[in-house]
């Protein structure tokens, strides 16, 4: 597989001609590490937020002033193989693809964890990759110690026939461990399924940064959530344990409002429950005149949360809204925003 299939193109670039306080903005809002400076297509130079640091004297300085010439950049005919060397040589995040001088995209170690056949599959968020790779670790030496047990008292029950009730003893007290094994096992999946879940939605927002959208979004009023949530179609998807889950409902709301510059944020509900129903995902605004609220978007409803409160006896149900009976237990513990 090459660079040019997984790069992502046209990335968010500036130009020398402008601030240091727009790199600034530019640089905190996509939460990039790297800001391409480019010159009629060609790339001239890079700033990140440490040349700022070091070299800005003045906000009001033009990006030319400070920027470093760019030490780290690949072709897109390369392969894969060889951005992921160069990215861990180098102990960086991303990599400048260039075409001569001309920058034609930019690929990053998400990029290659995601579609490459050569590393661990993708975790969740921030330094989540490594987290989920020990986690997966985990696992498998506990799959082998489970199978090592199994051949193990396999062989007391066929070798010690001289010592039967001694061996039996032994045989009771390796059996009473391997529920407590096994719970081990489901505590680890239920964790590895949550860190799955915020690297998923971590990384939908890291790829719409990238992709060079709008990016002066503004706190709307309750009547324009109201107005965005009504013509927004979000709500009409069917809902698919599987395939299209909550996490899918509050990502695609936050890119619809992305799109029409409103600021949204994705929220993390957890709940107490292990397994499947352990959190929940939803939508929340930071409105001018009512503050922060919250919204259910497979109902567009709005939603009253509280840490010790169950989430789904605070969501009014809607006209036209089927709502199934809720089997596990819902009681929030935490909330976190993502913005």
């Amino acid at each position: 597989m090459k660079v040019r299939d997984v790069m992502t193109k046209d990335p968010i670039t500036i130009s020398p001609n402008h601030t240091v306080n727009q790199a600034l903005e530019i640089i905190d809002n996509f939460g990039i590490w790297t800001l391409p400076v480019v010159s009629e297509g060609k790339i001239i130079g890079i700033v990140t937020k440490q040349d700022i640091n070091l070299r800005s004297t003045d906000y009001n300085q033009k990006v030319s002033e400070i920027m470093s010439t760019p030490k780290f950049t690949i072709s897109p005919n390369e392969d894969l193989r060889v951005a992921a060397k160069k990215l861990k040589r180098a102990r960086i995040n991303a990599l400048l693809v260039v075409e001569g001088a001309n920058l034609v995209g930019v690929i990053t170690r998400f990029d290659i964890n995601k579609r490459s056949a050569y590393k661990p599959k993708k975790t969740r968020i921030s330094s989540m990759p490594e987290l989920s790779s020990k986690n997966a670790l985990i696992c498998n030496i506990i799959s082998v110690f489970l199978v090592v047990l199994l051949i193990f008292s396999i062989w007391l029950c066929y070798n010690s026939t001289s010592a039967l009730s001694s061996d039996t003893d032994k045989l009771n007290i390796l059996n009473n461990n391997i529920p407590n094994v096994q719970n081990d096992v489901d505590s680890l999946q239920a964790q590895i399924n949550s860190n799955e879940h915020d690297l998923s939605a971590s990384l939908s927002e890291i790829k719409l940064l990238e992709s060079g959208k709008k990016y002066d979004l503004h706190n709307p009023t309750y009547s324009e959530v109201l107005t965005f949530l009504a013509n927004d179609k979000t709500d009409q998807n069917k809902y698919d344990p599987v395939h299209y889950t909550c996490t899918y409902f509050s990502r695609d709301v936050c890119n619809n409002a992305l799109k029409q510059g409103i600021r949204c944020a994705f929220v993390e509900l957890t709940f107490p429950s292990s397994g499947t129903y352990s959190g929940h995902a939803i939508v929340a605004f930071n409105t001018t005149d009512k503050g922060l609220v919250y919204f259910e978007p497979q109902e567009d409803a709005r939603a009253y949360v509280s840490i010790g409160e169950h989430y789904w006896q605070n969501v009014p149900t809607k006209p036209g809204y089927i709502r199934g009976a809720i089997d596990y237990d819902d009681t929030i513990t935490e909330i976190t925003c993502y913005w």
